[in-house]
This record gives C-alpha cells, sequence and structure tokens, in this order.
C-alpha cells in the first residue's frame, strides 16, 4: 500500500510539471521593428511564472549596444484560478551597425525546466524612424555633454608633429569621461602629455555659455606617408540630467544619465619628404631649429678644464633628433657629454631646446680648432631643406714653450716629445759600493719617531669622523631607495587596477624609473637611458642589467607608440625583488 502512495504521488507531480510547462508563456518583443541607426528601442520579454536563470540573446552584444538593462520587475495579480505572476525582463539598446539581424532566442528556467522565447527581427535603416521625447533623459543628455578631438593640423609631412587635444563641452555638471577603446594610430609615434590639473574654461558656443576642459593630451609623429582613415571613438560621459519630477520639497531633482558618445577623428594626410634637394646627411629634423656651439673659455693652460656647451634649439620633432657630435682634436681629453632637454608643447607642436656639455681637458700647449658642426632639416613651411652650419671654435693652449714646439696642429705629439721622455727615463750604473754609516741615536731620540707617533694618534678622530660621515651617507641612500620602494609599490598597484594597456604601460614604465633611478642614484636632470644602462652594469652586471632594461624599452616602447609588448605588474615586482638581492 505504502509503494502504491508513492508511485501515485510521483505519477500526480510529474503531470502538474507537465501542465504548469505547457501554461508557460515565455514571449519577446520589440519597441521597433524598424530603427534609425543612431535610434536607440526597447526589447522586453515577459513570462507569465517566475522565472530564473534568464540569459539574454547570445548574439545580442554581437549587433546592439546594451545601453540599460537588464531591467527586471515581477507583477502578481487575483484572477479565478489564483495569484498570477508575470515576470518582465527589458533591455534598452542601440544598432552597432545598419542592416536586417534577427535576436536569437533569450532563455529561462521555470520549475527547474529550461523554456526558451521567440527570435526578434529588427530592421537597422538610415536616418530616424521615431520621434524623440523631448524630456527623455537619453535625449536631453546628447544636448548637455559632448566631446570633440582638436588636431593642430591634418595635413603634414613625415616627421612634422601633430597636437591633439580631446575637448570636453558641458553646459551641467560631468565627470571624468569613460574612453571604450583607444585610437588605432598605426604609422604614428604617440607620445601622451601628463596633464597634472584640469582646468575648466567658460566658452560663448551659438550665444550659450559652455564650460570647456582639455582632459587628454598627446602628441602624433608620423613615421610613414599615407592617407589615414577618419576614426570614431567610443567615449562615456556621466552627465547631471534635470528631469520633470520633483522631489517632496518641489525642488528639482537631477539624475546621473550614461552620454554614450562618440570622438570623431578627421582623417589625416601625410606626405613624403621629398627627395630632391635632400642632403646626404639629412639628420631626419622636420620643423625650423637652430645651431650654436659655445665654450667657458677660449684660452687656458694645459690640464685646465673648459666646458663647450653645443644647443639645438627650434621647433619639430625634437624629441626625436639626435644632437651633432664634436669632432675633437687628439690633444683634448674629453668625457661622455651631458645632455638635457627642455621641451614643451605649444600651439600643436614640440618646442624647445636639447643641450650636450663636453668636458674637455687639453694635455699639451698649442692653438687648436675644433671643427664646425653641421644639421640639415626640413622646413614644411618653405618646403626647403636647410643646412646649419657653426663657427668653427679655435682653443689657445698657453704653458711651457717646448711643448708648443713639439705639438703640431692637429694634437699630435712629435718626436723630439718622446726623445726628451726617453732621455729621462735612461739612468747610469753606479760602479763605486754606496758609502752606509752606523746609526748609534736611539730611535726613541729621534724627531720622526714621534711625528710618526703623534699621526697616528690623528688618525683616530679622523677614523671615527670618516666613518660617521659615510654611515650617514649610506643611511641617506638607504632612506631615498625605501621612498622610492614605497612610490613604486604604490604605482604598481595603481596599475594592476588599470584597465587600459597604454596607461598601465606607462605607470609599469614609471615604476622601474623611479627604482631604478634611487637605486643607482641617478638625479632626474641627469637620467638618461644610457646612464641607467652605464651604473646598472657596475651594480648588477650584464645579465640582470640586460633582463630588466629590456623590460624598460618594452614599456617605453608600448608608452609612445602602442606597438611593444605588454608586461604585467607581476612582472615588473619580480624584477624589483630580483634587484633588491644585491646589496
Amino acid at each position: 500500500m505504502q509503494r502504491f502512495m508513492t508511485f501515485l504521488i510521483l505519477l500526480l507531480s510529474a503531470n502538474f510539471a507537465v501542465a504548469q510547462s505547457s501554461s508557460v508563456k515565455f514571449v519577446g518583443k520589440a519597441s521597433h521593428e524598424t530603427i534609425g541607426k543612431d535610434e536607440r528601442f526597447t526589447i522586453t520579454y515577459t513570462i507569465n511564472s517566475r522565472g530564473q536563470s534568464f540569459r539574454p540573446p547570445e548574439n545580442l552584444d554581437e549587433h546592439f549596444m546594451v545601453l540599460v538593462g537588464p531591467n527586471q520587475s515581477l507583477q502578481s495579480t487575483m484572477t479565478n484560478q489564483g495569484f498570477q505572476t508575470t515576470m518582465k525582463v527589458s533591455y534598452t539598446i542601440r544598432p552597432k551597425s545598419l542592416g536586417s539581424f534577427t535576436l536569437s532566442p533569450a532563455r529561462v528556467m521555470v520549475g527547474g525546466v529550461p523554456h526558451q522565447s521567440n527570435s526578434i527581427s529588427i530592421e537597422v535603416v538610415e536616418g530616424k524612424t521615431q520621434t524623440e521625447d523631448p524630456n527623455d533623459p537619453e535625449v536631453l543628455v546628447k544636448k548637455l555633454s559632448w566631446m570633440k578631438a582638436l588636431l593642430s593640423r591634418t595635413e603634414v609631412y613625415v616627421g612634422e608633429p601633430i597636437g591633439v587635444n580631446y575637448k570636453l563641452y558641458s553646459k551641467t555638471g560631468v565627470s571624468s569621461p569613460r574612453f571604450e577603446s583607444e585610437p588605432n594610430f598605426k604609422g604614428f609615434i604617440a607620445e601622451n602629455i601628463d596633464i597634472e590639473r584640469v582646468e575648466q574654461k567658460r566658452e560663448f558656443i551659438d550665444n550659450e555659455q559652455v564650460l570647456t576642459a582639455v582632459v587628454r593630451s598627446f602628441l602624433l609623429f608620423p613615421q610613414q606617408p599615407g592617407n589615414y582613415e577618419a576614426q570614431n571613438i567610443p567615449v562615456t560621459i556621466p552627465t547631471n540630467v534635470q528631469v520633470q519630477r520633483r522631489d517632496s520639497w518641489f525642488g528639482s531633482v537631477t539624475q546621473r544619465v550614461d552620454n554614450k558618445t562618440q570622438i570623431y577623428i578627421p582623417p589625416i594626410k601625410v606626405k613624403p619628404l621629398p627627395v630632391s634637394g635632400r642632403p646626404d646627411d639629412f639628420s631626419g629634423g622636420v620643423g625650423r631649429f637652430t645651431l650654436s656651439i659655445d665654450a667657458n673659455r677660449t684660452t687656458l693652460d694645459p690640464d685646465q678644464s673648459l666646458t663647450v656647451t653645443v644647443t639645438l634649439n627650434g621647433e619639430g620633432n625634437l624629441r626625436l633628433l639626435d644632437i651633432p657630435t664634436l669632432e675633437l682634436p687628439s690633444v683634448f681629453e674629453a668625457y661622455d657629454p651631458r645632455t638635457r632637454s627642455n621641451l614643451r608643447v605649444q600651439n600643436g607642436t614640440l618646442k624647445g631646446s636639447k643641450v650636450a656639455e663636453y668636458l674637455l681637458i687639453p694635455r699639451y700647449s698649442g692653438t687648436f680648432e675644433i671643427p664646425p658642426l653641421r644639421f640639415s632639416y626640413f622646413d614644411p613651411k618653405s618646403k626647403q631643406y636647410k643646412e646649419l652650419t657653426t663657427e668653427p671654435l679655435r682653443i689657445e693652449v698657453t704653458g711651457d714653450k717646448r711643448k708648443v714646439d713639439v705639438v703640431s696642429s692637429d694634437g699630435s705629439i712629435g718626436g723630439s716629445e718622446r726623445a726628451d721622455l726617453l732621455s729621462k727615463d735612461i739612468m747610469f750604473i753606479k760602479t763605486s759600493p754606496p758609502n752606509f754609516r752606523r746609526d748609534t741615536q736611539p730611535i726613541i731620540q729621534k724627531l720622526w719617531y714621534w711625528v710618526l707617533w703623534f699621526l697616528a694618534l690623528l688618525l683616530i678622530p679622523a677614523g671615527w669622523v670618516l666613518r660617521n660621515m659615510m654611515f650617514k651617507r649610506r643611511s641617506a641612500r638607504n632612506t631615498r631607495v625605501r621612498k622610492a620602494e614605497r612610490k613604486v609599490m604604490q604605482l604598481i598597484k595603481q596599475a594592476s587596477r588599470e584597465t587600459n594597456a597604454n596607461s598601465r604601460g606607462t605607470l609599469l614604465h614609471r615604476a622601474l624609473e623611479t627604482y631604478f633611478s634611487a637605486r643607482l642614484n641617478i638625479k632626474t636632470a641627469d637620467l638618461t637611458k644610457q646612464r641607467l644602462k652605464q651604473a646598472s652594469m657596475q651594480t648588477f652586471g650584464e645579465e640582470f642589467t640586460d633582463e630588466w632594461m629590456t623590460l624598460y624599452e618594452s614599456l617605453e616602447s608600448l608608452q609612445y607608440s602602442g606597438l611593444g609588448a605588454a608586461a604585467s605588474s607581476e612582472q615588473v615586482e619580480r624584477t624589483i625583488k630580483r634587484a633588491r638581492e644585491w646589496a
């Protein structure tokens, strides 16, 4: 009897589930079957029961952009059969392209049984198919905020810089815009310009006051000729919109709405540099430049030092240019030049100067001449190649006249100087025995004995002072490194949260540069890639230097051109931990 009752209960449950499954209605419907490309519409899925695990159409994101949703609601009503529950799930979407599209069925679970809706067909056409509600926040927000890409020029020569500013316009309160993707600048070197503080200005557009601010800025250096197509960069601007309803105190109500819009970047034409008239020693410079050479003194004695300064000044692709190298007579002992740059972005181009300082020490007397420097570049305004030539620099080294006679005009040492040096090295052999005397005076009575004792006593406090100075210097260095490590860890954590690859690469590049410049005791003004490598070779050796410099250069390439290999925060952190193993 008990088995019969169990079988009866299972049979009734199965019949109830089948009846419930057959009575479930799951219908999908679009607010418009024909829609304009730039218009939005709503798709709604209705279920006459409480559903779970709702899944939208699989191809929804392929053809449409989801603006709002999913929005879910439940409604219960009393009928003759009891309470009836209705569940609705809706999306507000916008087409991505023109054409006819069919959304695949949506899916939901009701009482553990899967159900699927009908397919929805949508036709997307040009123009507008519906009348916009002027009070709709999604419509209002388009008139309250927008962005533009302002280019300093759209027709340039190869190497001629282009300034690009993303400018935000708003008539109400807005938050920082979110860029959904980055522009494709293949064929260009892109250099981001840090904006320390976003400044808002008031401008009048169509006789209406608008707040404006430049939120992103960068320079483009074209590397190859061609016609580059226009681009649309999707961006989201969180905007405050005043809606029609009032609060309990009859005040206006403001709603934050995401304005999903686009930034239009116009087409760019890059012209090749002319072949005719191009100098053989063309530097690759494009712009307008000046070249100068100067010395802090032109008359000095042997073994005194002088500083020769070479300055390349102007506007154009200065960042990518090298300063001409001095050709020095062999009489001068020269150290590696110290270089520095003072560059700024102004009027959509790069202006400033690059300076190289040479420390020279003449070893012999004479009058010597440093040959003139030459630098060629292309001027886009005159559309001609130009060549700069400095005056030769004459240096007079005064001193021993004998040395003047033996040093030729090119700084080489003559034969008589070698003969003089050789005669000083030949000594005669003495044949008579030396005259030794026996010293009977006790050592304690000698003056030099007490002088040595006095010097030994002085060495004790001197050594103590020297030890304290070295300890303070080492302590200051360790403090500087610890501060750098704290800053580096903050940059790495910030990079791990960054979703944009270029921004993450910039943060990781700064982290490596901050740590190794502090660890290798290199000041910011003296920081160059060559200086970093030389100091690292002395501290860490060749193998580890090549390892971290490869990572550093890859991040640098990713930052400027977007072509470098992406690196993770963990990879940079492991590199810094390895560097700590060296004392």
